[in-house]
């Protein structure tokens, strides 16, 4: 390559760094999901995660945090005033969300969170596929909604409800039924999420759908082990398809010598994206006292790609421990001093705008330079 074409391909690229991040979607009708990291992944923007008028889905494995982090979008759009006016739905069929949601969320989110029928104190959940759309119409009749259905895979379809009842009178009377396929949920699922669309946009209702991960069976199992139930559809009207994963454990040790499990780090993939069309994969720390941790992602981001310096090379339950050379604000800490200057000191817009530009540096690296095709 010559260097003229060299500094072209720079300077493309410098066009590219310095080039805003936009979408079709205004930035106000965004709803922070609490992680700068994940955020960014979602849209290139460091408070814009969730979109209105859109469905997401959080597939994780157990104890990833997506229930936690489903949650934590209420508390975000809580604080948020776009969200002044709508309504907080968690439809729990599965029973599994049982943390402080006062003491992890606010007490404000958590005067605002209802069930989808019924009352705080006698909550009437979903209890089939049907049932939720059929709830959820109603929701979404009396105005814009943020519902977190936790989780899909707790539903059965009201076919398969009415064919076990089936089996069983068959079975008591000496018969034995023929078997199905198994195709009710995929097909409920389909139809009612193809009906909900045009409620979904006008109302610029949020649904968070929660999958719990299964095993894949089959020749493509070696290379893809994990899949999700519910069939196709729930992937094909999503914009956002999310991945958790426990990454590692988190430990401190206590009395001296005794390690003490007190967190994870969560590794969160986006395997579809409507809005800037990449996949991307995140890691943000999880601790079981407090939660997602977005300031000790944003330092361990920072550190992971060179932007601070790490002057030890020492790693503890996954988390690096050493001493972080902050060039912003030009301090030398280890990692916990380092997160604790931050929020003592106010700094964590500085610190998302230092984690934004790294990102936006690194993305520009990664750009294949073309001259634009079309400029009008």
């Amino acid at each position: 390559m010559s260097k003229a074409d060299g500094n072209g391909t720079d300077a493309l690229k410098a066009k590219l760094l310095a080039k805003p991040k936009q979408t079709p979607i205004p930035a106000k009708d965004f709803l922070s999901t609490g992680s700068t990291l994940l955020n960014l992944a979602l849209t290139g923007k460091p408070n814009c995660g969730f979109a209105k008028g859109h469905i997401y889905l959080m597939v994780g494995d157990s104890s990833s945090g997506k229930t936690f982090l489903s949650m934590q979008c209420l508390a975000e759009a809580c604080k948020n005033p776009e969200y002044k006016k709508y309504r907080f739905i968690h439809d729990n069929p599965e029973g599994g969300a049982l943390m402080d949601v006062s003491g992890f969320f606010g007490a404000a989110t958590a005067r605002r969170i209802e069930p989808p029928a019924g009352t705080a104190k006698d909550p009437k959940f979903s209890w089939t596929v049907e049932q939720f759309f059929r709830h959820a119409a109603a929701a979404m009749a009396k105005g814009p909604v943020v519902y977190l259905l936790d989780s899909m895979d707790a539903l059965p379809p009201e076919a398969d409800i009415k064919k076990a009842k089936k089996d069983a009178a068959a079975r008591s009377a000496g018969r034995e039924e023929k078997g199905s396929f198994g195709m009710a949920k995929a097909k409920a699922i389909r139809q009612g999420m193809r009906l909900m669309m045009e409620d979904l946009h006008r109302t610029g209702s949020i649904f968070i759908f929660i999958f719990q991960t299964t095993q894949r069976v089959g020749p493509g199992a070696t290379y893809d082990p994990k899949t999700k139930g519910g069939g196709t559809a729930p992937t094909f009207f999503a914009t956002h398809e999310l991945w958790s994963s426990v990454r590692g454990a988190i430990k401190t040790r206590a009395r001296a010598d005794h390690l003490v499990q007190i967190g994870a780090v969560s590794r969160i993939k986006v395997k579809k994206n409507r809005v800037i069309g990449r996949p991307r994969e995140v890691d943000v720390p999880f601790f079981y006292s407090s939660g997602f941790d977005d300031t000790g992602g944003c330092v361990d981001y920072l550190v992971e790609w060179g932007h601070w310096q790490a002057l030890d090379k020492k790693e503890a339950g996954r988390l690096y421990q050493g001493r972080i050379v902050a060039t912003e604000w030009g301090v030398t800490l280890k990692r916990e001093a380092l997160v604790r200057h931050v929020e003592e000191h106010g700094l964590e817009t500085e610190l998302r705008a230092a984690v934004t530009q790294v990102w936006n540096e690194v993305e520009a690296e990664c750009a294949v330079a073309r001259k634009p095709r079309y400029t009008t």
